[in-house]
């Protein structure tokens, strides 16, 4: 299966989200929603109460586990199902198993180090976290708020749930728009959420033409341990000029329960530059 490590490059598109902006051609994204600031009929812009209040439904977890399937749609197609496990600000660990629950291939980000191994071939990436996000602050715990559709504060390490005051609120047709305060150079990103605060897309417009836009989409958002968190979300931009989309959808999620994620390689694998990887993510 040669679509291994192009599966594996597609996932990481979510961390490329915060970090490839810098390349390729502007994406054309009707999904996305830009902020536009809103005031009351009395002329008030809506509260810092407003603000924390949806940043509440943002429960407290430590472990993730859960089954589900990928897809991606492009010039590369491929689906798979996998298994999912995360800990909290600590790891993220993906298994592709598209035969009879077969793995043939895995990814584990763990703390700033980065695997990709592809079983099918004996090879494997193994580089530094930073290869993908380009410089931006992003850790782990940014990625796994992207996959659980969670809204983040990028170089914070404190729980977003008290940094209220560190983001904006307005209103766009019906949807509640959170965007930080203080945004990088480069790009500015911020959350679009239900009224019924619920995550509905976390997007990324660089502040260049010249940039690609990403998008992430949610839905199916379920009410859990971990506050509301999506069913299935749906990354939306383009890879070598042509559009790119991402999909994946979860099973049933279980959490805080003791999860071990599995790093070693074996000693008869190839190593793969980490050229071979951004190529596949169009770099």
């Amino acid at each position: 299966m040669r679509n291994t490590l192009s599966v594996f490059a597609a996932l990481l598109c979510m961390m490329a989200m915060l970090g490839s902006c810098r390349t390729s051609k502007q994406a054309q994204d009707t999904a996305m929603i830009s902020p536009v600031t809103q005031t009351s009929e009395n002329g008030e812009l809506p509260t810092q109460n407003r603000v924390a209040q949806v940043l509440s439904m943002q429960g407290g977890w430590l472990t993730m586990q859960a089954g589900g399937d990928v897809q991606i749609g492009g010039q590369r197609s491929f689906s798979s199902s996998m298994q999912i496990k995360m800990e909290r600000d600590k790891s993220i660990f993906v298994s592709l198993r598209p035969f009879l629950g077969i793995e043939v291939g895995r990814l584990v980000i763990t703390g700033d180090s980065l695997f990709v191994i592809d079983k099918l071939h004996k090879q494997y990436v193994a580089e530094k976290v930073s290869l993908i996000t380009g410089g931006i602050p992003a850790t782990v715990s940014t990625v796994q708020d992207i996959f659980l559709g969670r809204a983040f504060l990028l170089g914070s390490e404190g729980d977003v749930r008290s940094l209220a005051n560190k983001f904006k609120i307005s209103e766009n047709n019906g949807a509640v728009v959170l965007e930080p305060v203080k945004q990088p150079k480069e790009f500015s990103y911020y959350f679009n959420f239900s009224p019924q605060n619920k995550i509905l897309s976390t997007s990324v417009k660089p502040n260049s033409g010249k940039a690609q836009t990403y998008s992430a989409q949610y839905s199916d958002v379920r009410t859990s341990v971990a506050g509301n968190v999506p069913g299935s979300l749906s990354i939306s931009t383009q890879v070598n000029d042509a559009p790119f989309t991402l999909k994946i959808d979860y099973g049933k999620i279980r959490w805080n329960e003791s999860v071990k994620t599995d790093v070693k390689i074996p000693t008869n694998y190839k190593r793969l530059p980490a050229k071979r990887l951004l190529g596949l993510l169009g770099n």
